[in-house]
C-alpha cells in the first residue's frame, strides 16, 4: 500500500511493507522496519502535518541509538489512513509492551533517576504508546520490599533505572519468588531453575552499570529506552553462589573473593562517608598502598569440555573436575563466556554453558594497575601477557576453599564474598559458584 505525502517538503511516496516501510528522500532509499518506528505524531489541527519518530542505528563500533524523526504533511485522509495502517502493522509485527513497571533508584550514581525518569524515559515511552507505572525507592533495600508485593501480572515487563546493585537487589528477589512459585529448592545448587520468562530491561543512570554495558554494548540512558521501545528480548546468565548448602545470592555481572572483595567490603563500609570519591581512593589504596595478602586456597573447576581438544567423550566426562592447591591474591570471575571481540549487536556468538574466572598469584603493583586498566576490555593478547601472575579458566562450576594454612588473624576477610558488587558473609571460608545459563529475559 502507498501514501503520497511530502517529506520535508518534497512529494514522494511511503510504500506499506510486510516487515517495514520504505520511501525516498531526493534520489536515496530509506527503509525502516516497524520496530524502529516509534509512533506519528500529528502537528495540525487540521491534520494535514505529523511527525514520524524513528529509531536510528549508528554505525558500528558506535552500539548507540538515537530518536530522529521526519516531517510529513499530505490531505488530512491519507495521514489518517497512513496512522491507521502503521498502528495496525506495528502492532502486528513487533513485540512492544503495553504497560511497564519503571523502578527508579533516585539516589544512584549522580542522583538523578528520578529526574532522568520524567525528562526522558517515561515522555519516550509515551509517545511510543507504553504506559508506565513508575515505583521510586525511599531509603536502602526498599526494593527488596516492593519486589515481593508489587503485581507484576498488571504489567507486561519491569524497567529497573540505577546501578548494578539496585539490579541485583531486585533480580534476587524476582529469581527466588520464581523458584519458589516452581517448587524448586533454590538452596540445592543441583536444583534445575525455572527461567524467569518475565522481561526485564534495565536503563543505566547508577554509580556501576555493567548490564547495560553487556545487554547494549554501551552506557547511555536513550540507546537503552529505544531497545526496550523495539520489544526484542535475550535470554541472559546467572550465576549462584552457595555457601554451607544455602544460596548466597544470584549474580548476572561478576563476583570476586580475596583482593575484589575486600576492595568492595571497604568501598561499601569503610570508606562510604568519602562518598563518591571513595571509588577512587579504595582502589588506589588497594593496589598501591595496602599489603596484598595470599590466601592458600583449594580450588575445585568443573569444566565443560575437555581443554585440549574443545570437546568432550562420555569417557573423559569423569575427568572434567580438577582440584588444584594454590596461594592467590585475588579472584574475579563473570557470568558468561568470554568473546574477546567488539561486535555488532545483532551479531553476537552463540555462547557456550560456561564462564570465565581469574585467579591471580603475587605480582608488582604496576603490572596489577595496567592490568586492572586492561580488564575493561579484555583480549587474549593481554591474557597471554600477564600469565605470569593471572590464571585464566572457562568453566561450568567452582569451588573455592581457604584452607587450614593461612594466618588466623586473617580467617574474618576470608569470609567475605562479592557478587554484583554486593558484599556478603560467609558462615565458612568455602564458596561454590555455579552457571545457571539462559535464566534471565
Amino acid at each position: 500500500m502507498d501514501f503520497n505525502v511530502q517529506i520535508s517538503g518534497a512529494s514522494t511516496e511511503i510504500q506499506i511493507g510486510e516487515s517495514g516501510i520504505v520511501y525516498f528522500t531526493g534520489k536515496e532509499e530509506y527503509k525502516r522496519a516497524y520496530e524502529d518506528i516509534i509512533s506519528l505524531e500529528k502537528l495540525s489541527g487540521d491534520g494535514k502535518a505529523c511527525r514520524l519518530h524513528y529509531i536510528q542505528d549508528h554505525p558500528f563500533p558506535n552500539h548507540k541509538l538515537t530518536k530522529e524523526y521526519l516531517n510529513i504533511t499530505s490531505e488530512d485522509k491519507v495521514l489518517r489512513d497512513f496512522e491507521e495502517t502503521l498502528s495496525k502493522k506495528i502492532s502486528a509485527v513487533t513485540k512492544r509492551p503495553r504497560k511497564l513497571a519503571v523502578f527508579v533508584n533516585p539516589i544512584g550514581g549522580k542522583g538523578k533517576g528520578k529526574q532522568i525518569c520524567d525528562e526522558k524515559v517515561v515522555p519516550v515511552l509515551q509517545l511510543a504508546g507504553i504506559q508506565t507505572d513508575v515505583v521510586v525507592s525511599q531509603r536502602a533495600y526498599h526494593f527488596k520490599e516492593i519486589t515481593e508485593n508489587y503485581d507484576f501480572n498488571s504489567v507486561d515487563g519491569l524497567i529497573i533505572m540505577g546501578g548494578d546493585g539496585t539490579y541485583s537487589e531486585i533480580i534476587n528477589v524476582l529469581m527466588r519468588k520464581r523458584q519458589h512459585e516452581a517448587g524448586v529448592d533454590f538452596n540445592n545448587s543441583s536444583s534445575l531453575l525455572k527461567t524467569m520468562d518475565f522481561p526485564i530491561g534495565v536503563i543505566p543512570t547508577g554509580s556501576a552499570c555493567g548490564l547495560a554495558k553487556l545487554a547494549h554494548g554501551v552506557f547511555d540512558v536513550m540507546t537503552s529506552v529505544l531497545h526496550i521501545i523495539r520489544g526484542r528480548t535475550d535470554h541472559y546468565n546467572t550465576i549462584g553462589g552457595f555457601n554451607n548448602n544455602k544460596l548466597i545470592g544470584y549474580g548476572i555481572i561478576c563476583f570476586g573473593y580475596v583482593m575484589y572483595a575486600d576492595l568492595m567490603y571497604d568501598t561499601d563500609v569503610n570508606y562510604r562517608w568519602m562518598g563518591t570519591f571513595r571509588y577512587i581512593y579504595v582502589p588506589f589504596r588497594n593496589v598501591f598502598i595496602k599489603p596484598l595478602r595470599e590466601v592458600e586456597m583449594e580450588i575445585t573447576y568443573e569444566y565443560l569440555e575437555n581443554r585440549e581438544s574443545g570437546s568432550t567423550t562420555e569417557e573423559e566426562k569423569a575427568n572434567l573436575q580438577v582440584t588444584e592447591t594454590k596461594r592467590i591474591t585475588n579472584v574475579i570471575g563473570g557470568t558468561g563466556d568470554v568473546d574477546f571481540k567488539d561486535r555488532p549487536y545483532d551479531k553476537q556468538p552463540a555462547k557456550k554453558d560456561q564462564f570465565f574466572m581469574l585467579e591471580y598469584t603475587m605480582c608488582g603493583r604496576w603490572a596489577l594497575a595496567k592490568h586492572f586498566v586492561n580488564l575493561y576490555r579484555l583480549t587474549e593478547e593481554h591474557l597471554d601477557s600477564v600469565k605470569h601472575f593471572v590464571n585464566y579458566n572457562r568453566i561450568k562450576s567452582v569451588r573455592l576453599r581457604a584452607t587450614e594454612n593461612n594466618d588466623p588473624s586473617q580467617r574474618e576477610m576470608n569470609l567475605r564474598f562479592n557478587i554484583d558488587g554486593e558484599s556478603h558473609q560467609l558462615e565458612t571460608p568455602d564458596v561454590y559458584i555455579k552457571l545457571f545459563p539462559r535464566c534471565l529475559t
